[in-house]
Formats: C-alpha cells, sequence, structure tokens
C-alpha cells in the first residue's frame, strides 16, 4: 500500500530547522570603539607666535595700502597728462585744418583767376585768327567771317551811341550850368534890392549845403533824362540788329566820321571842365532885408 502525504503545512517543516533562523534574521554589529591612535590633535599654538603673525599680516596689509595709493596716483597723473596732451593735439589739428581750408581757398581763387586770365587770352587769340594751342594762324570760316563782322558793327554802333550821349551829356550839363548861373544871378538882384530897401531879415543867404542840394537836384533830373533816352537807344539796337549787313565803303566813312567825333570830344571836354569848376555861389556879407 502507497504511503499517505502529510497534511502539515511544509513551514512547520521548515521553522524546525536549526539554520532556519539564522539565515533569516541578522542582527546588527555593535560599533567599533574608537582607537586612540588614531585621533588627529590640534597643535598647540603659543600666543607669541600668534601676535607675530598678526603684525606681519597688519604690515603687509599697510604696504598694500600704500602700493594701491601709489599706484591710483600714477594713473590719474598718466590719464591726466595723457587728457592735456589729447587737447594740445586736437588745437594743433584744428589750427592746421583751418590754415590747410585758408590755403585751398586761396589756391583756388587763384585757380580761377588764371582760368579766367586763360580763357581771355584764348578768346583774344581766336578773334585774332590764331590758334591758342599751336600758335599758328587759323583762315576764318565763312560763319566765322559773318560773326566778326557783325560784332564790329555792334561795337561801331555802340561806340557811336555812347559819343552820341556824351554829347547830348554835355549840352544838357551847359544848360544846366546856365539855369543855375541865372538862378544865382537872380538872387544875387534880390538881395541887393532888399538891402537897398532895407527892413527885418526874413531868410538868410544860400548856404553851401543848400547849392549842393541844388546841384543835387539838377543831377538827378539829368541821370533821369538820360535813362529815358538809353531805353529809346535800346529800342532803336534792337531794331537795327535786325537790318541786313551794311557795305564797307559805309563803314570806312563811319569810321573816318567817328575819328573826328573822338577828336572833337576830346576838345570839348577839358573846355566843359573848366565851366564846371569855375562856377561859384555869389557869397554876400550882408543879410537879406524885406519891407
Amino acid at each position: 500500500m502507497a504511503a499517505k502525504k502529510s497534511s502539515i503545512p511544509r513551514a512547520t517543516h521548515d521553522c524546525n530547522r536549526p539554520d532556519a533562523t539564522k539565515s533569516k534574521l541578522r542582527v546588527p554589529k555593535p560599533p567599533a570603539k574608537p582607537n586612540p591612535s588614531h585621533i588627529q590633535r590640534k597643535p598647540e599654538v603659543n600666543d607669541g607666535l600668534r601676535k607675530v603673525d598678526d603684525d606681519a599680516v597688519r604690515r603687509n596689509l599697510l604696504h598694500l595700502e600704500e602700493d594701491h595709493a601709489r599706484m591710483k596716483q600714477t594713473l590719474e597723473d598718466t590719464v591726466r597728462e595723457a587728457e592735456e596732451r589729447i587737447e594740445t593735439m586736437r588745437t594743433l589739428m584744428e589750427a592746421k585744418e583751418k590754415l590747410q581750408a585758408d590755403q585751398l581757398s586761396a589756391a583756388s581763387e587763384r585757380t580761377e583767376e588764371l582760368e579766367e586770365q586763360v580763357e581771355g587770352y584764348e578768346l583774344a587769340l581766336l578773334e585774332n585768327n590764331i590758334d591758342p594751342v599751336t600758335g599758328e594762324i587759323v583762315e576764318p570760316t565763312e560763319e566765322e567771317a559773318v560773326k566778326i563782322q557783325r560784332i564790329k558793327k555792334v561795337t561801331k554802333k555802340e561806340v557811336s551811341k555812347m559819343r552820341e550821349k556824351l554829347h547830348v551829356l554835355n549840352e544838357n550839363s551847359d544848360k544846366y550850368l546856365i539855369d543855375v548861373q541865372n538862378i544865382l544871378r537872380d538872387i544875387e538882384e534880390i538881395e541887393a534890392t532888399s538891402q537897398r530897401a532895407g527892413g527885418r531879415p526874413v531868410s538868410a543867404p544860400m548856404t553851401d549845403d543848400e547849392l549842393t542840394k541844388l546841384i543835387e537836384k539838377v543831377e538827378e533830373a539829368q541821370m533821369k533824362e538820360e535813362k529815358e533816352k538809353k531805353k529809346k537807344n535800346k529800342e532803336e539796337g534792337e531794331e537795327d540788329e535786325n537790318d541786313d549787313e551794311e557795305d564797307n565803303e559805309e563803314e570806312e566813312e563811319e569810321e573816318e566820321e567817328e575819328e573826328e567825333e573822338e577828336e572833337e570830344a576830346g576838345a570839348d571836354a577839358p573846355a566843359h571842365a573848366k565851366e564846371e569848376k569855375g562856377i561859384s555861389r555869389p557869397q554876400s556879407k550882408s543879410d537879406v532885408f524885406i519891407t
């Protein structure tokens, strides 16, 4: 017959083992006692040595502070010197720039003047049919010849007009001078009659300022007449430019007439100057009296 299995749980069998409690339960070990040989002891410091160390540290700190102050002062001095040098350099640069600008402006003005002179010389050479580069004589074309003739005619007309204006001015100046002389003569007669008649003074004789004002008024009237005549001459000149070219014979005759007019104008000019210088206001010592 087969043996029956026991119905007792297995845990009871395990507990009955002698090694079961040892493997399951672990008891902590007690802490190990310190070994006195391994303990590090602090060295005992002498009070005298401690004071010596403190004094050395204090001296070092004082030296460091002195070095710091000295370095700070040297840095401040160097910075100040650098700023002063920068300021002097700035002033020198400004003066240099100003001088360069002045020199540049003067040089530019001089170059402009020279360019204008060169242009004038070139125009003069071209008018005389000379090449300004090579210096050789160049024959003008038909168009250039026509232009030159027109310019000559215009200049001749302008010269003749100016001479006519001078003649007119001389005539007008003669008229105005005669009027002034007549006015002065009338003033003298009035003064003489008032002095003979006697009475209280009403007006003083004509002063130099009044005479100058009178002459200025006369000159202003003369200038107005000149302006009106200039306008008329301009209108006539514009009409003349539209006319055809004149013949060479007429031009020669005009040149001869202009030469004669120049001689006449040269002879008339000093006479008018003498007349203008010779005019003076009569000065009377007596006051003007009216009855």
